[in-house]
């Protein structure tokens, strides 16, 4: 293997990061071709009004139905040049695109850069995470939220500094409270998550039980209490 600051680990990471630009584009172009002209989808009607409608919000109820932060998700589509529902849809197709950003950095942190790049093409070329990255559907920004809270554990596992291993335990819980906030569903992915901790700290030789545990589960309840 070569030394890390060598020409040949050079050029092997110019031409991954050339890769994962490319598949992360690749990402893009495959959400965004015709977003504008599918046919709308009933639960985008739904999830676009209660954020951007008082009225509907009331009726809607996104509190009572466990997804809060529907009442927010969707307001910077107004900012966008194009129709509220196309609007929408970009931002989730952004956000689906994130979302392998995420997954690829989690496994570069912790399985090397191949692992990154096969992921990372995975979710690009996913045909259940496609179709849902290119409607108004919040399932897209629960894993986006839940991808980087991977990315948040590869990373805490992979650094020697205490003080990073507890910012990134707060953060991750941070962001799983607010996956469960933009819809509750997302507390299934917990044990998912719980098995992600555990391979990525066997893999670093690290304590399962980590006593920095306590922080994921107090600032996930953080969100909560705002």
């Amino acid at each position: 293997m070569a030394p890390p600051n060598s020409p040949a680990a050079a050029d092997r990471n110019s031409i991954f990061w050339a890769a994962g630009g490319l598949i992360l584009g690749a990402a893009l172009v495959l959400r965004l071709t015709h977003i504008g002209a599918l046919e709308p989808f009933v639960d985008e009607g739904a999830n676009i009004l209660t954020s951007l409608n008082n009225g509907v919000r009331r009726a809607f109820d996104p509190v009572g139905q466990g997804r809060p932060l529907l009442a927010w998700m969707f307001r910077p589509a107004e900012l966008l040049p194009f129709s509220t529902l196309t609007s929408a849809r970009v931002l989730v197709a952004l956000t689906g695109t994130f979302t392998a950003a995420m997954l690829g950095l989690g496994l570069l942190l912790c399985a090397g850069g191949r692992a990154a790049l096969i992921g990372m093409v995975l979710w690009a070329a996913l045909p259940i995470a496609v179709f849902h990255e290119r409607l108004a559907l919040q399932d897209p920004c629960v894993a986006a939220l839940l991808a980087t809270v991977f990315a948040l554990i590869a990373a805490g596992s992979r650094t020697e500094h205490p003080r990073r291993r507890a910012g990134a335990a707060a953060a991750a819980g941070l962001l799983i409270g607010a996956a469960c906030l933009v819809k509750i569903s997302a507390v299934l992915a917990l044990p998912w998550l719980a098995l992600a901790f555990v391979a990525v700290h066997r893999r670093f030789d690290r304590p399962v039980f980590d006593h920095r545990l306590w922080l994921v589960a107090v600032f996930a309840v953080v969100p909560f209490l705002l």
